[in-house]
This record gives structure tokens, C-alpha cells and sequence, in this order.
């Protein structure tokens, strides 16, 4: 079934949409970036991955989990913002969140290891 999406949010919608929650438990020392996980139901994966990758420079997004959720009806990416865009960035993702009906997860030490050995490697969380 197609999904049809207007170009513009309710009024009353842009009004409840704040910046995604950049905190500094956000920010990952060793890749140098904000890390911003979001569920979402899966239908939407492409279209978010999408208009999120055609922000220039604003943000890499990643797929971490195809399947996620008690129900396995949902996908957990990861947005990877550099600390320069972060306002701007966290602003839009915002407003891509709620149209795609998102929610953002909270970081945690196992979504951030899981990162790091899908960018640098197994050994990217062994001390040196």
C-alpha cells in the first residue's frame, strides 16, 4: 500500500516538534560525532535513510538493526552528526522523526560498542 506524505506538517504538529535530544552522552569520543538512534516503523527506512542522506553535510545515517521492537515491526538507525551541524541537524532529524512517526532511543554503551565494530572493527573496543 502507498504511502502518501504532504510537504508540509499540521501547524499544530510543527508547534510540538522539538530538536532531537543532543546531550553530551550523545557524543562519541572515538569517532568524533553526535549519535543519534532512532526507531521507526520499517516501512519507512528507505524515505528516512533518503531524505536524510540528501541534507548535505548534515548527517550519515545507518541502519543498526532491521528488525527492532518487541514486534519486529520497526528499524533502529543511527544518525551521525559532526559536532558543527549538530543545531541544524538535530532540528530537521526532529521534524523527519515525527512525520515518519519515529522515536528517538536513548544512547547506550552496547548501541555504541555495536557501532563501533560495525564502522572500525572487532577489536574497536579493546584498550590499546
Amino acid at each position: 500500500m502507498p504511502v502518501h506524505r504532504t510537504h508540509h506538517l499540521p501547524a499544530k504538529m510543527n508547534m510540538e516538534i522539538r530538536p532531537i535530544d543532543t546531550a553530551e552522552n550523545e557524543y562519541d569520543s572515538v569517532l568524533g560525532v553526535y549519535t543519534l538512534f532512532v526507531s521507526l516503523p520499517r516501512a519507512e527506512t528507505v524515505y528516512f535513510r533518503l531524505v536524510a542522506e540528501a541534507w548535505e553535510d548534515y548527517a550519515v545515517v545507518r541502519t543498526m538493526e532491521r528488525f527492532h521492537g518487541p514486534q519486529r515491526t520497526e528499524t533502529l538507525v543511527v544518525a551521525m552528526a559532526v559536532p558543527d551541524y549538530l543545531e541544524p541537524c538535530s532540528r530537521s532529524l526532529a521534524r523527519l522523526v515525527a512525520e515518519v512517526d519515529g522515536r528517538q532511543v536513548p544512547t547506550t554503551p552496547a548501541l555504541r560498542a555495536a557501532l563501533r565494530r560495525d564502522l572500525l572493527g572487532p577489536d574497536a573496543d579493546r584498550p590499546d
